[in-house]
């Protein structure tokens, strides 16, 4: 008896489904997941959501038979994506974070560069300055020595 309720709650034509749905969503997931956010164009993703989703109601519809199953599916779907929408927000703060560091290094980049040449210009204008004084000096030592 228990492994006849086993077989309505678990089928294995359904089972090799959701197995087969949830591979897909956790590959397309993984793929679709920058390696380096601070690049992307985009932080907004959805994918999370709707891998979630999927893979909730794939799981959802393992359970019960006829109705119960329909509400199973969609309970699944609704707590999947509810997973998977947190995860897209997590994703998205810490690509929104990681852009915002990007921006401040290259800001700070540019000042060091400024301030770098700056520094190289104020050298020179030394040394121009310093040249213009020898030569003014050794014009005066040689009026003295004639």
């Amino acid at each position: 008896m228990s492994k006849d309720i086993i077989g309505r709650l678990v089928r294995p034509k359904a089972l090799a489904t959701a197995a087969g749905a949830a591979a897909l969503s956790v590959s397309l997931l993984a793929a679709s997941a920058p390696s380096n956010p601070a690049e992307a164009q985009n932080c907004d993703q959805i994918l999370g959501t709707v891998g979630g989703a999927v893979i909730g109601g794939a799981t959802g519809s393992l359970f019960g038979s006829g109705r119960g199953r329909r509400a199973s599916t969609i309970g699944g779907a609704v707590v999947g994506g509810a997973l998977g929408s947190r995860r897209d927000q997590q994703a998205r703060a810490r690509c929104l974070e990681e852009r915002e560091a990007q921006r401040d290094r290259e800001m700070q980049r540019q000042l060091d560069f400024e301030r770098q040449r700056m520094l190289q210009e104020e050298e020179v204008r030394r040394e121009i300055e310093e040249q213009r004084l020898y030569e003014e000096w050794r014009r005066e030592r040689m009026r003295e020595g004639q």
